[in-house]
């Protein structure tokens, strides 16, 4: 039997309930309210929810199958729900789309916390990249000077120059 299933009456006092009641209500919620923040960044982009997980009760079901679900992590509260990590760019919520990663890792991949950028070298060499902090690492850059760059309160870094992609 499912560690996830929760029998009976409903019961939102149970964290494990709420936390994922929390989990749907608010992924439906970018996904179908256009006053939620989010939308437009899922909803207003053509996110959708897979037929079966509109419903709760079917996500409950499915919650603990979806690849990286882990019990202890998941109710301490350090995964997250990812649609994007198994195809980038990836536009359904479903059991076959999605995983459970760690918050720092699904930061890689939210469009409302990556804005792409194009960064050029000293040599002239164009890179676009969506994650500064990935970037600044694997360049030997600091990020804040990147995200300086970028907002255009610095011309240039070490000779890098930035700017948002159009």
């Amino acid at each position: 039997m499912s560690p996830i299933v929760i029998h009976g009456k409903r019961n939102h006092d149970n964290p494990l309930f709420r936390k994922v009641y929390f989990l749907w209500y608010n992924m439906r919620a970018r996904c179908e309210s256009p006053s939620h923040p989010y939308y437009k960044w899922y909803g207003g982009c053509g996110c959708r929810i897979d037929e079966r997980w509109s419903i709760f009760e079917q996500f409950l079901q499915d919650i603990d199958k979806v690849d990286g679900f882990n019990l202890q992590d998941f109710l301490s509260g350090s995964l997250t729900l990812d649609k994007d990590k198994k195809c980038p760019g990836n536009k359904l919520y479903s059991l076959d789309t999605c995983v459970f990663i760690s918050k720092s890792e699904n930061n890689k991949y939210k469009p409302n916390q990556q804005k792409k950028i194009i960064g050029t070298s000293p040599e002239g060499q164009i890179y676009t990249f969506y994650n500064q902090s990935a970037f600044a690492k694997e360049h030997g850059l600091s990020q804040n000077k990147i995200s300086a760059c970028v907002h255009q309160q610095i011309h240039s870094t070490k000779g890098w120059k930035f700017e948002l992609s159009q």
